[in-house]
């Protein structure tokens, strides 16, 4: 039978207790360089999931990278105090899908655009008489 102590040093260490970045940065370059948040990164994950269930906590993540890398003079150094804040931002104000107008709205937009400010009347007049019909 082995020693339990034995097993414990020999099972391969995880990504925090060697400073590795975790495989969920893997390719956010300023992430994977912080070696405070790496090494924190498995705790927070756990908080956050609890935290913001609702939320896909691995896509905000990338969306604040790539905000930090598109603004390098507002880059963080507490980037988990910047992340937690990202979190409860994003979960103020879900991004919906825009709303796509229907078919009505677009044909009346386009009336508008050719016709003037009177749109479908005008539009409706102009294809009755394209068409040899009269306005009733």
């Amino acid at each position: 039978m082995k020693d339990t102590k034995e097993d414990i040093t020999n099972s391969p260490p995880d990504d925090a207790s060697t400073g590795a970045p975790p495989k969920e940065l893997s390719g956010m370059h300023l992430y994977e360089a912080d070696t405070k948040l790496c090494k924190a990164f498995p705790e927070l994950m756990k908080s956050w999931s609890r935290a913001y269930s609702g939320m896909d906590i691995l896509t905000e993540i990338a969306k604040a990278h790539a905000w930090e890398v598109a603004n390098p003079s507002k880059r963080k150094t507490d980037r988990a105090r910047f992340l937690t804040n990202w979190f409860a931002r994003a979960s103020n104000n879900p991004q919906s899908p825009k709303a796509q107008p229907d078919q009505a709205e677009l044909e009346f937009e386009k009336a508008s655009n050719e016709y003037g400010n009177s749109g479908i009347e005008d539009r409706i007049a102009a294809e009755a008489q394209e068409s040899g019909g009269g306005v009733q």
